[in-house]
């Protein structure tokens, strides 16, 4: 029992952290629309708060980590 204890929790985490993750990452490539440039010009709005937000969340750690 106490060999087995230790190596079961580890998996538990690690999925919970590779969700997060896969959900937050957009699709590289938006979906091709020639015909509607509203819905680009938002894709890459909504690109550029994805990576304020990114960088935010990465200044604040850095300086938390000093």
């Amino acid at each position: 029992a106490q060999t087995a204890a230790p190596t079961e929790p580890p998996p538990a985490p690690a999925t919970a952290l590779a969700q997060p993750v896969t959900a937050a990452q957009p699709s590289p490539t938006p979906p091709p629309t020639p015909d509607a440039p509203t819905s680009s010009a938002s894709v890459v709005l909504f690109a550029g708060l994805g990576l304020l937000l990114l960088g935010g969340l990465g200044f604040i750690l850095t300086r938390r980590g000093q």
